[in-house]
């Protein structure tokens, strides 16, 4: 969709494509009426690109991971029962408590509830966000305490492999691009 923006004071006409849009006259630097240029960027915020299928996918799975470390973790903290381990070995309740790896079920909590929701709200700062937990993956298969440098590095390179592929579909994937590209434009369109 393009919009048609014509200049009042040198009456040049000025196709419209995408957002942002200038306030002024890009030949004789006069600024467009105010009710011509909020319309232009009206019409051109309008334009519908949807949500692609893999990102609304990925909100719900979030909503049901969140859901579920919620689950998990308050069971974990409340039961008395149960056995626990630690790299094999038979340990306490408090002992398993005590251990870092633990904190990473209410961070996956907190995190996957706030892709979530993010993805619903279609914030554009979701791009960032969702990079950012596999790049925390990546840095959890290598510093988790796993028993050997092998294991570790199998660790690493597997992580490595999906970081790969959300990038490039976050930032490559044409129409994943342009729906951001949208999520972008209208914030800027509300700031200004």
């Amino acid at each position: 969709m393009s919009v048609l923006l014509i200049c009042s004071a040198c009456q040049d006409p000025h196709t419209l494509i995408r957002l942002p849009v200038s306030r002024e006259c890009s030949r004789c630097g006069a600024q467009y009426p105010q009710s011509a240029y909020e319309l232009a960027v009206q019409t051109l915020c309008a334009e519908a690109v949807p949500r692609p299928l893999l990102l609304t996918l990925g909100m719900g799975f979030c909503a049901f991971w969140s859901v579920l470390a919620a689950i998990i973790t308050v069971t974990t903290l409340v039961s008395d029962g149960g056995s626990y381990e630690i790299n094999g070995q038979p340990v306490s309740r408090e002992e398993f408590l005590r251990e870092p790896i633990v904190l990473l079920f209410p961070l996956a909590i907190l995190y996957t509830g706030a892709v979530s929701w993010a993805l619903y709200r279609e914030q554009p700062w979701t791009r960032p966000l969702m990079l950012a937990a596999w790049l925390t993956y990546v840095l959890v298969m290598g510093f988790a305490g796993w028993p050997g440098t092998t294991e570790r590095v199998v660790g690493v390179v597997l992580a490595i492999f999906p970081l790969g592929i959300a990038s490039w579909y976050l930032y490559g994937k044409p129409n994943v691009v342009a729906y951001y590209e949208r999520l972008a434009a209208q914030v800027v369109a509300r700031i200004a």
